[in-house]
């Protein structure tokens, strides 16, 4: 994307609208591993395996919507 250019993201509802009121209800189910032992942790990563947390940046460049917007003159 040029330097002179923006992109802007719209989530809508996906991280609980315009309220801060998301309510997780998957919290009893979630590990705590910052109080994990080294060993917990490496019979963790044996049991869940190897774990993609996300799309690589250039699919993320390639899916993004663009629009060009210009200005309006108001002078008649």
């Amino acid at each position: 994307m040029p330097d002179d250019e923006v992109a802007l993201l719209e989530f809508g509802d996906f991280l609980g609208g315009s309220g801060n009121n998301h309510i997780d209800h998957h919290r009893d189910m979630r590990l705590d591993i910052e109080e994990m032992s080294y060993e917990d942790l490496l019979a963790l990563s044996e049991r869940i395996g190897t774990v993609n947390t996300g799309l690589p940046e250039e699919d993320v460049k390639n899916h993004l919507k663009t629009r060009t917007c210009s200005g309006i003159n108001l002078d008649m």
